[in-house]
Order: structure tokens, then sequence, then C-alpha cells
């Protein structure tokens, strides 16, 4: 209801039908659970000139909306003596999240808990898709739900801005206060934020400035004057004086938000979402130990999409603060991302120890007590994390890594695999937005990696229909495949390579023997190889060979099937075949160019 008006089953949209239907829908969903009577119904369609066959229309409409129902709840549409009944469950209709979310936030607004609000309002807002009713022929009843959803959407952003402000007042909520005052010119609790955020930030003169705005505004347009609380805070900030607000009883910790956007759809990693969500939550955890969660697969496998997408959905559970790490440069030395992270949690301001371990030590005091999410992502290796551990069990650390995690040992480690056949054609469609002939092909050619298909897919979104086949050709090509996925500085080639740049800068000869070994099961003719088959291909004792394999599986560059066999995906077999016999050479001009 908060948008253009959708059904949506499995989380996929259905048409809504004709304009009239979605009439009689939208009644019906206003009076969730209740009766619409057939006057309301009909009123709502024709006002006072109905033609002679409205209920049998009405009835029409009806029966189509059931067919739109899944299977085998046909009967939550019940026709009733004086009307029709819709059953709706509260999660399942966008308009009653909305109101327990924003209920929630404004409570918690209310007792001075402006982390629970911004997490309560954030999430109530992300839910407006536009205008409500937006694709609905609106009668007198709707007009009057849309005119009080509109007030609604207004009270909870102004809501959210005031828990913003309470949090902390940066250039960002400044902006955002200017941007609601402009198009919402008539709201003075608006512009009385506006205004006091404008000083708290030492702007005493725009804050002046902007309360002129808005005394003009008001004077010119209404013939009023500002509210009696305008009035104050002007006058307190031409005395000089400082509000009770400005003078707190101590120095709050800040809370740092600093998750990425979440993905716009995430497909195929049902049962891995569920067992993030089920890590991520609260629970009776060791005190003495911070819970560690690792998500790791191959590059391209949707490794950081899933961990945000599971973060953002646990961010409740943290309200002291969700911090995001990105640690794909390892070159980067542990002490300056740790002296990012204590930034982020005590403010640009604080005075940072120069040592690692005095670092380290400021972290685990600084986050003691306080349920905070680190989310490390794309760890490289063991050292890069170490001094970004907490203390005690009140925080969860989440990692992400192309290699197995093995030290800090974590309490979950997901192996994130391909997509299976059904989700990958999914995926491939979603982001296509078309039901290409050759989907399943395509799909199969980029071997179920998230990442092929998604650029697959937009490769075939950006062509026009004329050009597609090209496309489809290279892609479903193996010689030009790798060629094909490229899209925006974006490279299927270029993901595979970093797991070998791991290799080439190793100077062991494990790591060349491994090096060695994945570019002979590149060029294997078969599906998998055994440990016979790498000791013949090595000639190498039976030790080292298996100690070969132990590497490129940790390193997500083979993956160990059930029967024991090692398999290269299809992908990185392509890659591998490229290296070639002189890889060693190769591999250590591809680790200099890159580092």
């Amino acid at each position: 209801m908060l948008g253009p008006l959708e059904i949506r089953v499995g989380g996929k949209a259905r048409p809504a039908g004709s304009p009239k239907l979605r009439t009689v829908l939208g009644v019906l969903l206003t009076k969730a659970n209740r009766v619409a009577t057939h006057e309301e119904l009909i009123d709502e369609l024709w006002g006072t000139t109905p033609p002679a066959s409205g209920m049998a229309n009405i009835r029409s409409y009806v029966a189509r909306i059931r067919q739109m129902l899944p299977a085998g709840q046909q009967q939550r549409l019940q026709a009733r003596s004086s009307g029709y009944s819709l059953a709706v469950e509260p999660a399942e209709l966008d308009l009653l999240v909305y109101n327990e979310l924003s209920t929630s936030g404004h409570t918690a607004l209310g007792k001075g808990d402006v982390v629970t609000a911004v997490l309560h309002l954030e999430r109530a807002q992300a839910l407006w898709r536009g205008e409500p009713f937006e694709s609905v022929e609106c009668g007198p009843r709707l007009d009057t739900v849309t005119g009080t959803l509109k007030e609604q959407w207004l009270a909870g952003e102004e809501n959210l801005l005031d828990a913003k402000c309470r949090m902390g007042v940066d250039i960002s909520v400044v902006n955002a206060l200017r941007a609601f005052t402009s198009a919402n010119p008539y709201r003075e609790r608006a512009w009385r934020l506006l205004v006091q955020s404008l000083d708290d930030i030492g702007a005493r003169t725009s804050a002046l400035a902007a309360y002129e705005e808005v005394r003009a505004l008001l004077a010119r347009d209404l013939g009023v004057t500002p509210e009696p609380q305008l009035r104050e805070l002007h006058r307190t900030i031409l005395t000089g004086r400082r509000r009770a607000a400005d003078i707190p009883a101590s120095s709050p910790a800040r809370i740092p938000r600093e998750l990425p956007a979440d993905v716009a759809v995430l497909i195929g990693r049902e049962d891995e979402l569920a067992q993030l969500d089920a890590a991520l939550a609260p629970s009776g955890h060791a005190a003495n130990r911070p819970k560690i969660v690792a998500v790791v697969g191959p590059g391209g496998c949707g490794k950081s999409a899933l961990s945000v997408h599971a973060a953002h959905r646990a961010a409740s559970a943290f309200p002291d603060g969700q911090i995001f790490v990105e640690l794909g440069d390892d070159t980067v030395p542990p002490l300056q991302v740790l002296r990012r992270v204590l930034r982020s949690l005590l403010g640009s301001g604080s005075t940072l120890p120069e040592s690692l371990s005095e670092a380290s030590a400021m972290l685990r005091s600084a986050t003691a007590g306080r349920r905070v999410l680190l989310v490390l992502d794309h760890v490289q290796r063991a050292e890069q994390v170490l001094g970004l551990i907490p203390g005690d069990g009140s925080c969860t650390v989440l990692i992400t890594s192309r290699r197995i995690i093995g030290h800090p040992h974590p309490d979950l480690q997901i192996q994130l695999g391909m997509l299976p056949t059904a989700a990958a054609v999914d995926l491939l469609r979603s982001t296509s937005g078309v039901h290409h002939e050759e989907s399943a092909a395509i799909a199969e050619a980029c071997g179920g990696l998230p990442l092929a298909l998604r650029i697959a897919g937009k490769l075939i979104a950006n062509k026009p229909r004329c050009a597609v086949g090209s496309v489809v050709r290279r892609l479903l090509d193996p010689a030009h495949r790798l060629d094909a996925l490229r899209l925006e500085g974006h490279a299927v080639r270029d993901s595979l390579r970093r797991h070998h740049i791991r290799l080439s800068r190793r100077s062991d000869d494990l790591g060349r023997r491994a090096a060695r070994l994945f570019t002979a099961m590149s060029r294997f003719e078969g599906d998998a190889v055994d440990n016979h088959w790498a000791q013949r291909t090595l000639g190498e004792p039976s030790a080292l060979t298996e100690a070969a394999l132990d590497c490129l599986v940790e390193e997500c560059l083979v993956e160990r099937c059930a029967s024991g066999q090692y398999r290269v995906h299809d992908l990185l077999r392509l890659y591998g075949a490229e290296i070639g016999a002189d890889s060693g050479a190769q591999l250590d001009r591809v680790g200099e160019q890159t580092g």
C-alpha cells in the first residue's frame, strides 16, 4: 500500500489487475480483517451514480482477487452478509508493519533511547516506495486514507530526523533537514530541528538565517508567527545561552552505523541466511570471548552481499554500533586499520596510540560491555584481524574471506558455493529483466557464480534486442567467455586472478607446487581428479601432494567433493588453462603488477 499497490507471493510481485479491481483491493486492505460493506465499495467505485450492474461487477472483482491469492488461501477473502472481509496477518501488509515499527520508534524516542528509535524509524520509513495507493483510482475513502498516510510519513520523517539530531548532529543530518524543510516548508517542528542543528555544529549565523527564512515564509503565506518553541530557540541563540540539552551529564560513546547499502535482491541463499540470522541473534554467548562468524568462498560468489544483508537484518541486536571494514588491500598496515575503527567508536578528535598492542587494548576497552557488530570484509590473512577482535562476548565479528579461516577460530564458518541451477537462472533473469530462451544455458556457462550471472544479466539488459544474440554467443563460447564477462570496471577474470596472486606471492615450495597443480587440473579433460592423479602429475610424494591439494582447497581454488575427489569450477578452469605451462613466471609478474 505504501507506494504502487502490489501483491507479492514468495517475494515476487503479481499483477494487481484492472483499475476498478485495484480500487476494490485497496478498500479491502484499508479494512483488513474487518468488513468492507457493499455501500462503501459502491461509493468508492462510482460515488452517487453506480451502474445497475454495480453489485455484479463487485462480485466479479472479488472473484478475481481470490484468484490472485496463493493456492489454498482463497478462503481468506470471505463474503459476509453486509460485504466482504480480507484476512491479513500483521507481517503481510506493509502498512501494519510500518505502524508497528513507527510506534516502537516513537516510544523509544520518548524514552530517550535514540539508538533504538533510529533503528526502528529507519526501517519504518524504508518501507515507503512512493505515494500511497499510487496506482489506484481513489474514491472518497481512499482519498482520506491517503491523506492520513502522507501525514504519517511526514511525522515519521520528523521523528527520525529528531532522533538523529539527538544522537549527534553532523552535516548529513543538516542536509537532510534542509531537504525536508524545502519540500515541506510549513512543518515548524522540522524548521526548529534545522535551526537547532545549525547552532549545534557552530553555524550560528546560518541558524539565525534559517529562522528568519521560516518567519518570513509563515508571515507571507499564512499570516502567522512561528510556534513558541521556535521563537524561544531563536532568543536562546541570539543571547548566546546554552540550552539544557547542550550540557551533557557525561560524554556518551559514539554510535557508528557504517554498513553499506543493502542488496536489492538476494536469491538462492536462504539456508545460509538462516544460519547467519541465528548466529547474529542475541544469545547467552560466553562473556570472555566475542562470537566470530566467517563466510568463505571463491571470488564473486556473493560473500559480501550475503553478509551485509544479514548484518542489516541483525542491526537492532547491536544498538551500540555496526562497523564495516574493507580489508581487500592487505598492504595497509594493521595499525592503520585499527586506528580507523577506533575513530569510528570514539570520534575523530580522540588521541590514539601509536603501537598496535596499545591500540588493540584501547579497542577492547572501547567495546567492553557494548553490543557492537564488526564486519571485516575481504580478509586476506590472520594478521589483518587479530588486533580487531574485541575482548568479551557483548560483540560479534562477521568475517568474509576468499580462504578458509583458521585463526581466529570462528564459532560458525559458512562455505559459500555456487548457486544451484534454478536460483542461478532466477538471478540472471532478475538482473537482465528478460526471460531469454538461452537463460538456462547462460546460467550453466556462468557455473552458478553470482558475479558472472550479474554481469551477464546486465550485459543482456544493456543491449538492444537486436544485439543480444551476439552477447549470448560470446557468453556461451568458452574461448570468449572470460573476455565477455566484463562490465563497468567489474570483470570475472580480475576476481579469479586475485586467488592466483596469493599463490604467486608465496615464496615457499608449497605455493609453487599448488600453483603448478592447479594449472594441470585446469587442463584435465574430466570432471574431477583424485590423489593418485595429482601425485602422478606432480611427481611428488603423497604427503606433499596432499598438502598442495589442501592449499588449493583452503584458497577456494579447488572444491573437495564428497567422493574424496577434487574439481575446479568451470570459470576457474578456463582461467587456469589461460595461464599455460609457464604459470609460475606469469603469476609472479601478475603479483608484481597488482601489488
